[in-house]
């Protein structure tokens, strides 16, 4: 495998059908994660590699560190022409009108009803902060932010408590650099309120970590949009400025259960004098049991940012789960690391 990585890579680029060749063929030989990810690091592609074939792998059983050099290989095609054809996954029939109806009707109660079926609790957030300066696409790891967060009566607070595992001297509105808030419940809440008139669009079905799900395209205007971004030293400063942004993206919706296991938020409609001109979040959800109940909570989020001179990548983990009282922890099923 590695020697026909190295030809791919010296002869010629390699294309997205020889990626889900490389990465199935990983799998089915249990190769070391590690060893794929550095395998799939030498690559350069001819074509456009799309999310979708990065969540057909993962739910295919591709380690963490293999998706994350596949994500940088999407980040990196994509100025590419796309895969054709596209790579094929097996998956239903397209639904009708009326399953597709059902699907968002779905989605949306529990979207709207969100926040308030979450129990109180505590966790830990990390925050791994990247600057990429002069948008050269290289990126260097530039902090650590470790934040308790507490949802207490349907409201989040968040206190930091470190910076590179020592401990902060001031609180997150002091704090230079991107954090983002809402993972909560505001981007649901966003989407789906009546009035963001958001339009929705059934586009495709795939599979996200083992579940079948429908994929959703939405759009708000400008006009009905609840989603703010501001810039400048710290949201405190006397330099910073705020706007109000369009939006657009993907809601990916569990087959089974109608809840949201993914919002993929991609902002629109951005002034053209103000700094920031890209940003987008990525926010996984997942299943956990709390006293014998299930509840959908944040995962792991993904949040980018880019003005005239700097690019912001966030990578967001959501950890250690537990009541407010104390009495019972909520973990995450994950699986053991090669």
């Amino acid at each position: 495998m590695a020697l026909g990585v190295a030809v791919w890579a010296a002869a010629q680029p390699a294309t997205v059908a020889d990626v889900v060749t490389l990465v199935k063929a990983g799998i089915a030989r249990k190769h070391a994660d590690g060893s794929m990810a550095r395998a799939l690091g030498k690559l350069e592609l001819s074509d456009r590699l799309e999310n979708r074939v990065v969540e057909e792998l993962e739910s295919l059983g591709a380690g963490p560190k293999t998706v994350e050099a596949l994500v940088n290989l999407r980040d990196r095609s994509a100025g590419m022409p796309p895969a054709n054809p596209q790579p094929a996954f097996d998956s239903p029939p397209i639904p009708n009108a009326g399953e597709q109806n059902a699907a968002l009707n779905s989605a949306a109660r529990a979207a709207v009803q969100y926040l308030t079926n979450l129990p109180d609790f505590i966790c830990e957030e990390d925050v791994h902060r990247f600057e990429d300066l002069g948008n050269t696409g290289r990126w260097r790891e530039k902090d650590l932010l470790e934040i308790k967060l507490t949802f207490f009566d349907r409201l989040e607070n968040y206190r930091l408590v470190a910076v590179d595992h020592r401990p902060a001297r001031a609180g997150l509105e002091a704090l230079r650099g991107a954090h983002s808030e809402g993972e909560f419940g505001s981007i649901l809440f966003d989407i789906f309120r009546k009035g963001s008139h958001t339009h929705f669009f059934w586009d495709h079905w795939t599979t996200l970590r083992k579940h079948p799900a429908h994929v959703f395209r939405f759009r708000i205007l400008r006009g009905n949009s609840m989603y703010k971004i501001t810039w400048g030293s710290s949201p405190e400063a006397s330099d910073a400025e705020s706007t109000t942004v369009g939006e657009h993206g993907n809601i990916y919706v569990d087959r089974e259960s109608g809840q949201i296991l993914r919002v993929d938020q991609v902002a629109d409609s951005i002034p053209e004098d103000f700094p920031v001109t890209a940003a987008s979040t990525l926010l996984d959800y997942d299943f956990v049991s709390v006293g014998g109940r299930q509840f959908l909570l944040p995962l792991h989020a993904e949040v980018r940012v880019a003005a005239r001179r700097v690019a912001i990548r966030n990578e967001v983990t959501f950890r250690q789960y537990r009541k407010f009282n104390g009495e019972s922890s909520i973990t995450f099923d994950t699986p053991d690391k090669p």
